[in-house]
């Protein structure tokens, strides 16, 4: 996507410079998110193996699912305008719309579920809980962003704003998601890998 933006540097330099300021944005995130799992799994290993394991969640792993959702029908949206098929790019939006406000729904009851354990214990391992949660928590606010992103994009194609030259905008934001995607998965891979880690006694 980069690439295509070199193109029109010279012609365009307002979008090159915003499509370049998002990226910019999003590799933030993406050291922020990196640097706290690495937090997470320091914290983690150091505590004791008589502690109780993470319990992930049931509805952190089916929200995984619908986030994969909303990335692959963001991908069709975009191929969708590419090609110039306005009905099938709203089609996919709608759909896309649909999966955001489901893992919304789903990350609601497992961060309740979370942080209903993080108050039943106590000592070192509350403090765990409390950044997972936390992790959590950060990764559904950035969602949130991502669906009010989602909102703006919805608004401008009934407007008639894009079409297979100018899509700069929904190519972003499927970017976004498909950066939100990648994030989350890290993040339970890494609760995950931790507590099998630790259970195997491979950090003693």
């Amino acid at each position: 996507m980069l690439r295509d933006s070199i193109k029109v540097l010279k012609s365009r330099p307002q979008l090159y410079q915003a499509k370049l300021g998002v990226y910019l944005f999003i590799a933030s995130l993406g050291v922020f998110f990196f640097a706290s799992l690495i937090v997470y799994a320091v914290i983690r290993t150091s505590l004791s193996i008589d502690l109780l394991p993470l319990e992930m969640p049931n509805s952190f792993l089916t929200s995984t699912l619908v986030l994969l959702g909303v990335s692959l029908f963001m991908h069709l949206a975009v191929q969708s305008i590419k090609s110039e098929k306005q009905k099938r790019f709203r089609a996919f939006l709608v759909l896309t719309s649909i999966c955001v406000l489901g893992f919304l729904f789903l990350q609601c009851f497992g961060l309740f579920e979370l942080l209903q354990t993080h108050f039943e214990h106590q000592a070192g391992f509350s403090k765990l809980y409390g950044i997972s949660f936390t992790l959590a928590l950060v990764h559904a606010a950035h969602v949130f962003g991502g669906a009010v992103f989602l909102v703006y994009v919805w608004t401008q194609s009934l407007r008639g704003r894009y079409d297979h030259e100018r899509h700069w905008t929904v190519d972003i934001c499927a970017t976004y998601w498909h950066f939100l995607d990648v994030i989350w998965i890290l993040m339970l891979c890494t609760f995950w890998m931790t507590e099998n880690l630790i259970q195997n006694g491979t950090f003693l």
